[in-house]
């Protein structure tokens, strides 16, 4: 679905998916089918280069978004279960990623195609200082 939204909306755009061997061989295949990069079972460091190297991350609410915040691109985040929902509230109250809810909802990528119009426009970069907020977020793993 996110492939979908973003290759009508931005031509000519560069989509990286990065995942892990759990994903099936068909469905890595079908990505790099249709244009996507892939990277299965990349190294932190890696991810932060390839972070580094993005204009905006869309991902599932977990760790992977810190690392994504960290690198100071816009992040659009859901969550597919529970654990994951808290997190996504409380990042989205601060302001430091832009929300889309459920991700398995019919309605995301409605939520998905005006964020990122929004964010074309440059307004969605939110600094975010991970050192001074690091007792947030161990509280906020310790009640997940």
């Amino acid at each position: 679905k996110v492939v979908d939204a973003l290759q009508t909306m931005i031509s000519k755009t560069e989509i990286h998916i990065i995942a892990t061997s759990l994903v099936s061989e068909e469905r890595i295949n079908h990505l790099r089918q249709r244009g996507c990069i892939t990277h299965i079972n990349v190294p932190a460091e890696e991810v932060a280069g390839l972070f580094d190297k993005c204009e905006a991350a869309i991902l599932s609410t977990s760790t992977v978004t810190i690392e994504a915040l960290s690198r100071g691109i816009p992040v659009y985040a859901g969550y597919y279960v529970d654990n994951q929902y808290k997190f996504c509230n409380y990042l989205t109250d601060k302001g430091y990623i832009n929300s889309l809810g459920c991700l398995l909802d019919e309605g995301m990528t409605e939520r998905l195609k005006v964020l990122i119009q929004a964010g074309i426009k440059g307004n969605n970069r939110i600094p975010v200082d991970l050192f001074a907020s690091k007792d947030k977020y161990i509280k906020l793993f310790q009640s997940i």
